[in-house]
C-alpha cells in the first residue's frame, strides 16, 4: 500500500524550474550525449578519505604493486616448488602433520595467485564530474529501506536525502518500511504535507507462507511501482551528501552502465578501529582495482542504478540474503558496467557491538557463496561475461573458504609450540633443513611486501599503517565466524536465520538468568579466541619451562615457534579486548551527538566525520611481525655460512629432528 503521499504519483515528471506547464522531457539521449556537467581538472585521488593525496599516483603505485607482487610470486614458487619435489622424493617418510601443513601453504599459495590476478589492471582514473546548472536533470528516486532502525535514524537520513543540490521536482524519496512503523509511517505523511515535496512511505504487503526475500524484496516491491530513469539506494543509517546525485548521475557517461556506486564511510569508528569496522582498504583499494574490469560490485547503499538495467535481469535478485553482489554479478554477466567512483556521497553507521558486527559478517559472507557458488553464474558461457571478470567473482567467492587455510594454520601452530612434529619428510637431510631456512625466508618477507605497497595508496602514514594492521588481524579473528558461515551456507539443518543489522536490539539479561544468559552469550562470540589464547600462553609457558638454552637447534626451533604463537594470540585478541574493555566513546543513544546539523535540525554531511580516528598505539602491533623479520635474516645468515660457531650455543641449528 502506498502512504503519505503528496498527491504527487511515483516517478511521475514534474514541472521544471521556470516551465509552463511542461513536464520533463526525456533526457535520456542528450544526458549520455551532451557535456552537460563541470569536470574538474584533478583526478578523483583527492577525494580518499585521510586527509593529504597519495604520495605516487595511480599509475605508478600500480607499477610498485606489480613489482613486489612478481618478487613475491618469484620467491614463493621457488619455495613451493622445491618443497613439492622434495615431497615427491621422500614421500613415505612424510607424517601426517607435515602433509597437511604443505597442504594449507599450497592453499595460502593459491590464494596469492589469485590476489595478484586482481592487480593485473592498472586501475582507471576518473574526473570528477558534477552536473551543470542547466542540466539535464533525468528524474531520480531515492530509496530509502529500513527494517526496525531506530526512529531518529531513519529521520536524519530521510531529511539528508531531501536536502540534494538538485531540482526538486526532478526527484523524490520513498521511505520502504518492512518494519511496519506507524510512528515513522505518521512523520513521513506529516513531512511530506509540510513540505510539499514529493516523499513518501511504502509498507509493502506480507503474505503469511509467501517468501518475503528480505531487502531485495522490499526494493522490488517499490520499483515495480515506481518508473523513474534512475534508482538510488540508502540504508536507514546512511546520511548523503547534497552533492550525491548531481555528483554521480554524469558517470552514467554509456548506455552500457548499469550502476554507479560510492563508496561507504562511517562516523561512529572509535580511535584505533579495533573492529576494522571502517574497512577502508575494501573501499579505498579493493573496489578501484576491481573497478579496473568494469566490475566493482554494488555494496547495497550509495548506489544509483539506471532503471532499464534492472528490468534488464527481473530487478534485484532475490533468493540470497545479500541482494547487493547477487544484483551485480546478475547485471555484469548479462554485459552491463559498472563505474565505482571514489569520493564518498555517504556516511552511516558501523554495528555498535560485537554481535551486530559479527552478524553482519555471517550475512555479507553467506551472500556471497549464495550468490557466486549456489547459482552458478560463473560458469555460464557467453561473451558478455569474459573469463577476467569472472576472476574477479571468483575471488571474491573463494575469500570465504580461505578462512579454513588460516584456522589450519593457527591450530598447526598450536601443535609445533606442543608436540614438536616433523615439518619435513623424516628422511629429509641437514642440507635440506639449509634450503627450507634459504627458502622460505625470502618467500615470507617478499610476501610482506605486496601487502605494504598495496596500502601505499591510503594517504597519511598512520591512516595506512591502521588500515594495514587492523585489516590483517581481521583475517586471523574472524576465521572462526568465517567458517562457520561456510558451515551454515552449506549444511542444510544448520539455521540460516537473517537479521538486518541495523535492527533494534532486543536481548533481555536481567533477572534471575542473566548473568547465565550473558555468559552464553560471550561464550558464543569468543569462546573460540578465548580458548585459543589461553591454550596458547600455556602452550608458550611449557615450552619455555622445558627449553634447553644451550642447544642451538632447540633454542632456534622454539624462538621461531614461541614468536609465531605470540603473533597468533595478537591477532586474535581484538573481539576479546573490545568485549573486556569497550571503546569509550559516546553510546548508541548520544549518537546525534556524532553529527553535525544546520539551523533547521537537518543533518550535514562532513568528509572529516567519516575519516576514523588513528591510535599511535595501534603501531606497536608490529613489534612481533618485525621481530620475526629480523630473526628469519638472522638464520638465513646462518644458513648460507655452514662454518658458524655461535657463542651462546652449542650443536648445529640444522639437526635432522623435529622442530
Amino acid at each position: 500500500m502506498w502512504n503519505g503521499l503528496t498527491g504527487v504519483e511515483p516517478g511521475r515528471p514534474c514541472n521544471k524550474p521556470g516551465s509552463e506547464g511542461g513536464g520533463l522531457v526525456d533526457v535520456t539521449v542528450p544526458f549520455l550525449q551532451s557535456r552537460g556537467y563541470a569536470e574538474s581538472d584533478e583526478d578523483e585521488d583527492w577525494v580518499l578519505p585521510t586527509g593529504p593525496r597519495p604520495s605516487l599516483s595511480a599509475y605508478k603505485h600500480w607499477l610498485l604493486v606489480s613489482v613486489c607482487f612478481c618478487l613475491s610470486l618469484i620467491a614463493s614458487s621457488v619455495y613451493v616448488g622445491w618443497k613439492l619435489s622434495l615431497f615427491v622424493r621422500l614421500w613415505r617418510s612424510a607424517s601426517t602433520f607435515s602433509v597437511f601443513f604443505f597442504v594449507i601453504e599450497l592453499l595460502l599459495y593459491l590464494c596469492q595467485l589469485t590476489w595478484a590476478a586482481e592487480f593485473s589492471r592498472p586501475p582507471s582514473s576518473r574526473k570528477r564530474l558534477t552536473l551543470g546548472a542547466a542540466g539535464p536533470f533525468p528524474r531520480a528516486a531515492i530509496l530509502i529501506t529500513c527494517c526496525n532502525e531506530e526512529f531518529d535514524v531513519v529521520q536524519d537520513t530521510v531529511l539528508a536525502a531531501l536536502r540534494q543540490d538538485y531540482p526538486p521536482e526532478a526527484y523524490g524519496v520513498w521511505v520502504l518500511d518492512d518494519g511496519t512503523d506507524d510512528e515513522l509511517k505518521a512523520w513521513i505523511e506529516t513531512l511530506a504535507i509540510e513540505s510539499a515535496r514529493e516523499v513518501g512511505y511504502i509498507r509493502r504487503p506480507k503474505q503469511k507462507g509467501v517468501p518475503h526475500h528480505f531487502k531485495a524484496g522490499n526494493l522490488n516491491y517499490a520499483v515495480s511501482k515506481i518508473h523513474d530513469e534512475f534508482v538510488a539506494v540508502l540504508d536507514a543509517d546512511m546520511i548523503v551528501s547534497s552533492n550525491f546525485l548531481a555528483g554521480m548521475l554524469p558517470h552514467f557517461s554509456s548506455p552500457k552502465i548499469a550502476f554507479v556506486q560510492a563508496p561507504q564511510a562511517y562516523y561512529n569508528i572509535s580511535a584505533g578501529d579495533p573492529l576494522n569496522g571502517s574497512n577502508i582498504y575494501f573501499y579505498d583499494v579493493c573496489l578501484p582495482q576491481r573497478d579496473a574490469f568494469r566490475v566493482a560490485q554494488c555494496v547495497g547503499t550509495g548506489v544509483i542504478f539506471r532503471r532499464s538495467s534492472l528490468s534488464d535481469v527481473g530487478l534485484f535478485v532475490t533468493g540470497a540474503v545479500t541482494e547487493d553482489i547477487g544484483t551485480s554479478l546478475q547485471l555484469h554477466s548479462q554485459g552491463w558496467e559498472s563505474v565505482y567512483v571514489k569520493e564518498r556521497f555517504q556516511m552511516g553507521l558501523t554495528p555498535w557491538t560485537l554481535d551486530r558486527y559479527v552478524k553482519q559478517q555471517f550475512r555479507w559472507c553467506m551472500g556471497e557463496l549464495q550468490v557466486i557458488w549456489q547459482r552458478g553464474l560463473i560458469w555460464t558461457r557467453g561473451e558478455a561475461f569474459p573469463v577476467s571478470r569472472r576472476l574477479i567473482y571468483m575471488q571474491a567467492g573463494l575469500h570465504s573458504f580461505l578462512a579454513f587455510s588460516t584456522m589450519g594454520l593457527i591450530m598447526l601452530a598450536q601443535a609445533l609450540c606442543i608436540f614438536e612434529p616433523w615439518l619435513l619428510p623424516a628422511e629429509a637431510k641437514e642440507g635440506d633443513y639449509r634450503m627450507l631456512v634459504v627458502l622460505i625466508t625470502p618467500h615470507l618477507l617478499f610476501g610482506r611486501l605486496a601487502p605494504h605497497a598495496i596500502h601505499l595508496r591510503i594517504p597519511g602514514f598512520m591512516s595506512r599503517q591502521q588500515v594495514r594492521i587492523r585489516g590483517e588481524q581481521a583475517w586471523y579473528w574472524m576465521a572462526p565466524y568465517k567458517c562457520l558461515s561456510v558451515l551454515r551456507a552449506y549444511i542444510p539443518w544448520i539455521s540460516k536465520t537473517f537479521e538486518a543489522t541495523g535492527s533494534r536490539t532486543t536481548d533481555d539479561f536481567s533477572g534471575p538468568f542473566g548473568f547465565l544468559l550473558v555468559t552464553i552469550k560471550w561464550g558464543q562470540l569468543i569462546g573460540f579466541h578465548l580458548l585459543y589464547v589461553i591454550i596458547a600462553l600455556a602452550a608458550i609457558a611449557w615450552r619455555i619451562s622445558v627449553l634447553n638454552v644451550g642447544s642451538c637447534h632447540e633454542l632456534m626451533s622454539s624462538v621461531l615457534v614461541v614468536l609465531w604463537q605470540l603473533f597468533n594470540v595478537q591477532q586474535m585478541c581484538p573481539p576479546i579486548l573490545f568485549q573486556l574493555f569497550p571503546p569509550s566513546y559516546p553510546l548508541e543513544s548520544d549518537r546525534r551527538s556524532l553529527l553535525k546539523y544546520d539551523d533547521n535540525g537537518v543533518p550535514v554531511f562532513d568528509h572529516a566525520l567519516g575519516i576514523p580516528p588513528t591510535d599511535w598505539r595501534v603501531l606497536a602491533l608490529e613489534i612481533l611481525p618485525v621481530t620475526q623479520a629480523v630473526v628469519w635474516v638472522y638464520l638465513l645468515w646462518v644458513a648460507l655460512h655452514p662454518d658458524y660457531v655461535p657463542g651462546y650455543c652449542q650443536g648445529n641449528f640444522f639437526q635432522r629432528k623435529p622442530i
